[in-house]
């Protein structure tokens, strides 16, 4: 007997739409091909996913998830402060800088205006939950006294903004993130330079 075991039909389902939305573009992808490439019935496809909007969503969802950009403030708790946002930072430009986070950008630039739910899909499965998890671990942070921020969701953006920069135009001119190398030194230089406006004082 095997141990292999089946694929659940959610995920042959995601699959299916990432294979072609990213080759073919969003408007051009229809349910009906993703049913069939995920070799599934139509029943069975919106028992899941009742749009295509819904399915870009948990596209750009699966993207944070393999990342590791999901996480709980707890989670660093046992870091110093710099090993912490380094660990957010090198999370975060992995993603960024990921060829299919940048084929998914791609269809939000380029499809986000004629669809407005492609545009909400990316920005709340996205954008918006990446920094909402920073934001939770800066308050936490602020609690336990390690920094010093008034506003942590605005700390967060402008975190999230400086940590993007090199890493993420290299990777959307050449398809490809500079080394891991250079990345970490990139995000150690925005970490040193992001505390010494956020420590606390005195």
């Amino acid at each position: 007997m095997s141990s292999v075991q089946p694929v659940p039909p959610d995920e042959r389902i995601v699959t299916a739409a990432k294979s072609l939305i990213l080759a073919h573009g969003y408007a051009v992808t229809s349910m009906d091909q993703i049913a069939h490439l995920a070799k599934v019935s139509k029943t069975t496809l919106y028992k899941y996913y009742r749009s295509k909007a819904e399915l870009f969503a948990a596209l750009v969802l699966g993207r944070t998830e393999v990342s590791r950009m999901e996480f709980k403030p707890e989670d660093l708790a046992g870091l110093e402060i710099d090993a912490a946002l380094f660990e957010i930072g090198r999370r975060f430009v992995d993603l960024i800088c990921s060829p299919d986070s940048l084929r998914v950008e791609l269809v939000y630039h380029s499809e986000g205006m004629r669809f407005p739910e492609v545009a909400e899909a990316f920005r709340h499965a996205g954008p918006e939950l990446v920094v909402t998890l920073v934001e939770s671990y800066f308050r936490a942070a602020n609690q336990r006294g390690l920094i010093a921020v008034p506003d942590p969701h605005f700390a967060a953006i402008q975190f999230l903004i400086a940590l993007k920069g090199d890493p993420y135009g290299i990777a959307s001119l050449r398809s490809i993130g500079p080394s891991k190398e250079s990345q970490a030194t990139y995000i150690r230089k925005v970490i040193e330079l992001y505390l010494n406006g956020a420590r606390p004082r005195g």
